[in-house]
């Protein structure tokens, strides 16, 4: 039961760091692209009041 439960934790770690990893990349570029176009559009406002 001990070999069981172990493969079964590491099975879940390994699919939650997966999920995270992906997650964290779809983030990193949707947060990215905001930044960009918030920043973007901030200082277009500011240069042109």
């Amino acid at each position: 039961m001990d070999h069981g439960i172990v493969r079964i934790v590491i099975l879940l770690a390994i699919l939650v760091f997966a999920v995270l990893f992906f997650a964290e990349r779809r983030s990193r570029d949707r947060t990215r692209d905001r930044l960009l176009h918030r920043s973007s559009r901030r200082t277009s406002r500011h240069r042109h009041p």
